[in-house]
């Protein structure tokens, strides 16, 4: 990973995620890994979707879904 951040928005689509509820367990888990900042993290409930925004530190896909995998749902590109 460049150390100059993620260049690129990370789409995923969620499988499991249907409510208010697993978006907050996502934000908890995925939370820590984009360095704490939230407002990387964006949700579509109803077409099932987080996008993770560019930024330092940067995340690869796979990292994203092994975290999202913890919480039992998975995440696709």
């Amino acid at each position: 990973m460049s150390t100059l951040g993620q260049a690129e928005p990370l789409s995923f689509r969620i499988h499991g995620m249907d409510c208010a509820d697993e978006v907050a367990i996502l934000k908890r888990e995925v939370g820590p890994l984009v360095g704490g900042s939230l407002d990387r993290l964006a949700f579509d409930i109803l077409r099932g979707k987080m996008i993770v925004a560019p930024g330092d530190p940067a995340v690869g896909a796979e990292e994203v879904q092994a975290v999202v995998a913890r919480t039992g749902m998975r995440a696709e590109r």
